[in-house]
């Protein structure tokens, strides 16, 4: 019985733990960049990430768009806080994933080029796909989510 109430205690431990490191990888918290303005924003959006051994959904996702990067974050269960799952830079500087930046803030944060966009038709509706860069987490995953926007990012990004 006593190895039952360590694990549980450890359990809680990492959680608290986990809860302190990314306390501030929340959308009202991240830092705006210098010059950056929001272009569009799509809420309750259903964010898949493919790809991997499982996939990843972010239900009830803030999509936004802004002039130098896209943002994707979820919403908590209780409460009106959106936790950052997403931030990918376009300025196409590097084709990798940044582990450490990954690691240390709780979110993937990476560097995407135009051509790693795609928007595709389906049973579904319109459908905005976007390769994550490459990293020992990451290897071969895209996201995925339907979009009724398809008009803004095409012209942002084809």
């Amino acid at each position: 019985m006593a190895v039952e109430y360590i694990i549980i205690l450890v359990f809680i431990l990492v959680m608290i733990i986990l809860s302190f490191l990314y306390r501030n990888s929340t959308l009202k918290k991240l830092v705006t960049l210098q010059g950056e303005e929001i272009i569009f924003e799509e809420t309750k959006v259903k964010v898949e990430q493919k790809g991997g051994p499982r996939t990843a959904v972010f239900y009830n996702s803030i999509v936004r768009v802004t002039n130098m990067r896209i943002i994707i974050a979820q919403k908590v269960l209780l409460g009106n806080t959106h936790v950052l799952r997403h931030v990918m830079n376009y300025s196409g500087f590097s084709s990798e994933t940044d582990l450490k930046k990954t690691l240390a803030r709780g979110y993937v944060v990476s560097d995407i080029f135009k051509s790693d966009m795609k928007i595709t038709k389906n049973s579904e509706g319109e459908m905005i796909r976007i390769s994550i860069p490459n990293s020992s987490l990451t290897r071969g995953q895209y996201i995925e989510f339907r979009t009724s926007m398809s008009d803004e990012y095409e012209r942002l990004f084809m």
